[in-house]
């Protein structure tokens, strides 16, 4: 290898290196954006295994939030986080709007299918998708979740193939 090979592979894992270290180093609390927090709560509540995760969605939470969900039962808890009837297909950021320097809303899409309470059948499943705007504060500590704002859905319901029209109509 010449000089200029040896230059160009330096360069190249100089980049690489710089590249994974800040994007494999995740941002601490007090550093992550609105979007980030956003994200960082859905995570949580779309992998929660016990009711003792209920402490981690309140580090994301404060005003409305915060207080509907440390109001909120075990069991509304349990049905709504732990005994999971739903599997996410996706989720992106759509938009962020700066209201103040400490106030911002987050706008996202998430897709999910979720199973009707009297199956297990995953063709029976509903597809949703809703778009969300949450309103987020800055704190001390960073940005926390304070409300839902606004929310769009539209469910996709399977149907069976005797009640789906085809192509071709009868004489």
């Amino acid at each position: 290898m010449g000089a200029w090979g040896r230059k160009s592979a330096l360069v190249g894992l100089f980049f690489l290196a710089t590249g994974c270290f800040r994007s494999c180093s995740r941002p601490t609390r007090s550093e992550m954006t609105a979007e980030q927090v956003v994200e960082a709560y859905l995570n949580v509540a779309f992998s929660m295994k016990s009711l003792e995760d209920k402490e981690k969605l309140l580090a994301y939470a404060t005003g409305d939030l915060e207080s509907a969900i440390a109001g909120s039962t075990d069991e509304t808890i349990r049905k709504a986080y732990l005994d999971r009837r739903y599997t996410l297909q996706s989720f992106s950021t759509m938009g962020r709007r700066d209201r103040t320097p400490h106030e911002a809303e987050v706008t996202f899409q998430l897709i999910y299918r979720e199973l009707p309470e009297s199956s297990t059948k995953e063709k029976e499943a509903v597809l949703i998708t809703t778009v969300n705007t949450v309103a987020l504060e800055k704190a001390p500590d960073g940005w926390r979740i304070r409300s839902v704002v606004g929310a769009k859905s539209t469910f996709d319901f399977p149907t069976s193939p005797e009640s789906r029209v085809t192509g071709g109509m009868t004489p």
